[in-house]
């Protein structure tokens, strides 16, 4: 099956956290603006069978491998949970960019990178669980503190928190969101945040990503958060809360040695 969700399988796809800014424009030209702000993610999920996690590991890193050696202009960002779920990341200017991936594959192949492909494939299918690969949009109510707790470039820890927000509440909850970075801004909190949520699929459900150095810096930072602005933020939480009917969270780890990004 020649299609780039057919290489998703073997990491040649990506993956993404993202938004939650849905399209609620009134007219077609607020939309076409609406849309032109939006960052698009390639997301792929891939879950190994437990006892193959090891396996796993050192087969993407041979895809790596095959990228760079065939010089295939394919990059992501790779993660992982404590669960074994691995997600790889990759940003598109638009849906397009989904078929002009996989024609860069095909139109670039070789005998012998079809046949090393093959090679990887055939390891894959024997110990992947199961795959998906999802469009995401990272909201622009996600907040970057001016002066952060943590630079990005030393973030390896994530907080990924899951909201499965109830049907119809879409104004209501960008409302809400707003009122959370505008909190932030005005007290200049250090722990920045990023939104996403399912462009193509479940737009019910959006993803907090909050990242740290390690999990004790952000348990550390949520103490003090707590102590000194719980009051003040408690209506705010629990307005957001009010349109939440199911939630869970996730330890996850930036991958710099799964990850495909080239200079």
């Amino acid at each position: 099956m020649k299609t780039i969700y057919r290489y998703i399988l073997f990491g040649l796809l990506l993956s993404a956290f993202l938004s939650i800014n849905q399209i609620f424009a009134q007219d077609e030209q607020e939309q076409k603006e609406q849309q032109q702000k939006q960052r698009l993610f390639l997301i792929q999920t891939e879950k190994p069978f437990q006892d193959k996690v090891s396996d796993y590991e050192i087969t993407q890193k041979k895809v790596n491998g095959f990228i760079k050696k065939y010089n295939f202009n394919l990059n992501w960002y790779a993660y992982s949970t404590d669960d074994n779920t691995y997600y790889y990341v990759s940003e598109i200017n638009n849906l397009s960019d989904i078929d002009k991936m996989n024609e860069e594959f095909d139109n670039n192949s070789t005998e012998e990178s079809k046949k090393d492909f093959k090679v990887i494939n055939d390891i894959f299918n024997g110990i992947v669980d199961y795959y998906v690969s999802e469009v995401f949009s990272l909201s622009t109510n996600s907040y970057y503190p001016k002066e952060p707790m943590t630079k990005p470039e030393d973030q390896k820890y994530y907080k990924q928190s899951i909201y499965f927000i109830k049907p119809y509440s879409e104004a209501k909850l960008n409302n809400v969101l707003k009122e959370m970075k505008d909190f932030c801004e005005q007290n200049k909190i250090g722990l920045g945040y990023e939104i996403y949520s399912n462009v193509l699929g479940n737009n019910n459900e959006i993803v907090f990503m909050e990242g740290a150095q390690s999990p004790d810096d952000y348990k550390q930072f949520m103490e003090d958060f707590n102590n000194k602005y719980s009051d003040q933020f408690k209506p705010i939480w629990d307005k957001f809360m009010s349109l939440v009917k199911d939630t869970k969270s996730m330890d996850c780890w930036y991958r710099p040695e799964l990850s495909m990004i080239k200079d």
